[in-house]
């Protein structure tokens, strides 16, 4: 059994499946390849499967399709199959060969034989498999070890973030993917090695991703780490700075066919020097065991999906 794909049953149309039946495998051959282009429009072909009967008097092919909506991976289109057959292994393999394919796509090679054992069938499959929402995509920024920078004066108590960055000429950590499948899951993770300057006591961090090439930026906030009740003030040199390692990480899904873009972003608040006087914000040192991993699933790897979403 070879499976290409998998399909969602949403309803009764979801999948369709033809088999046909012979004992030559030229027939076979002409018979599985008419099945295949007689699917209906809008199938992908997610399994193509070769069986050989008890008494060894024939075989079967078993072709099963999806709906396009339903389905993860299976062929780009239709595939095509060569079956070939042999009573024992040396001639079996020089008709394996003389199956091809000398070109193009090839998937799978199937062989079978029936339990009297006296001859075997076997299929090549050629065609081109889907890969863009079947496999993880992953990437990941990380700052030098030997880098430890200071990206601004000061961070935003106002709710616009700054983005953290991966060296002292302030590039921004940021992980791109070229090509996205809309509806797809992001899945994100970071740790941020920090030296908090004074009068900061709270920093939030979350990722930012941008679907038009980083001219807009969206919020994951339901992603943000935070680091609350410090307060490091210039009276007390004693109790400031500190370093911090803050962790975070979560899923989002993406609505978005072209190029994904993600940074993080942070924020601060102003302190209070202990007299009732808001001091104002200090420097925020990014260190050198910092990253960021980003991950691209298919919707179809999560039970559920991810409750949070992006904002502007």
């Amino acid at each position: 059994m070879s499976r290409y794909g998998s399909v969602t049953i949403s309803g009764p149309a979801a999948l369709v499946t033809r088999i046909v039946q012979s004992a030559d495998a030229d027939d076979l051959t002409a018979l599985t390849n008419a099945a295949i282009a007689a699917l209906p429009a809008g199938y992908v072909v997610v399994g193509i499967t070769l069986a050989g009967a008890g008494d060894g008097a024939t075989f079967t092919v078993t072709i099963e399709a999806g709906a396009t909506a339903d389905v993860v991976g299976g062929f780009t289109g239709m595939p095509s199959v060569a079956c070939f057959m042999a009573s024992e292994a040396e001639a079996l393999l020089l008709a394996r060969l003389q199956a091809g394919p000398t070109g193009g796509a090839f998937a799978d090679t199937q062989v079978v034989g029936a339990s009297k054992g006296t001859r075997f069938m076997g299929m090549v499959v050629k065609g081109t498999l889907a890969s863009g929402g079947t496999t993880l995509v992953a990437g990941q920024d990380a700052i030098d070890q030997a880098d430890d920078i200071n990206p601004t004066t000061s961070l935003s108590p106002s709710g616009t973030p700054t983005f953290l960055p991966r060296n002292v000429a302030g590039d921004p950590l940021e992980v791109v993917f070229p090509a996205w499948a809309s509806g797809d899951i992001l899945q994100v993770r970071w740790q941020l090695g920090v030296q908090i300057g004074t009068a900061i006591n709270a920093l939030a961090v979350w990722p930012m991703v941008s679907l038009d090439g980083g001219s807009t930026w969206l919020n994951a906030y339901g992603l943000a780490s935070r680091l609350d009740g410090q307060s490091f003030d210039a009276l007390y040199p004693s109790v400031g700075p500190a370093e911090f390692m803050i962790l975070g990480g979560g899923a989002v899904a993406v609505a978005s066919s072209g190029t994904v873009r993600v940074r993080l972003g942070a924020v601060g608040a102003n302190s209070n020097d202990g007299t009732g006087v808001d001091v104002s914000l200090g420097g925020l040192i990014v260190h050198g065991a910092s990253s960021l991993v980003c991950e691209r699933w298919p919707a179809t790897s999560f039970v559920q999906p991810p409750v949070n979403g992006l904002t502007p």
